[in-house]
């Protein structure tokens, strides 16, 4: 499989932030690239503290970031600026995965989107734009 420079350079950071999520740290902020699209996302499920990522995702590239035991973030970039981006929660493995959440967001690569999930037992409440916290479930 080649991969480009810039490819190599999303690939790695999607992994770098994954690898922080998993360990229940705060991700930094990825480095950036101006041909990339920005998100921040925080999930937050039941009173657990939440997880945030920060991703920098090449125009079509598609990342999938797991976000605890069994929840998937998966990121969609757009081709170009005046195309929207999809944002995906997901539960399951990456071969068998529940849609729980779809989001269509539209904004140019210069603006970083800043989401939020809120899973509480069966229900998932997403919001955008994230709040400086995302409130607990209770």
């Amino acid at each position: 499989m080649n991969r480009t420079p810039l490819a190599a350079l999303a690939l790695v950071t999607a992994l770098v932030t994954a690898s922080a999520a998993a360990f229940g740290t705060q991700a930094t902020a990825p480095q950036k690239n101006p041909q990339a699209f920005q998100f921040n996302v925080e999930v937050r499920v039941g009173s657990a503290q939440p997880q945030a990522v920060g991703l920098a995702v090449l125009p079509r590239q598609v990342v999938r970031v797991p976000m605890g035991s069994d929840l998937i973030l998966e990121v969609n970039a757009p081709a170009q600026d005046n195309e929207p981006s999809l944002v995906r929660l997901l539960r399951g493995t990456d071969n068998l995965a529940q849609v729980l959440h779809e989001s269509r967001t539209l904004a140019p690569a210069s603006v970083a989107r800043t989401l939020a999930y809120r899973v509480c037992g069966q229900s998932v409440t997403f919001i955008s734009p994230a709040p400086p916290a995302v409130p607990s479930c209770g």
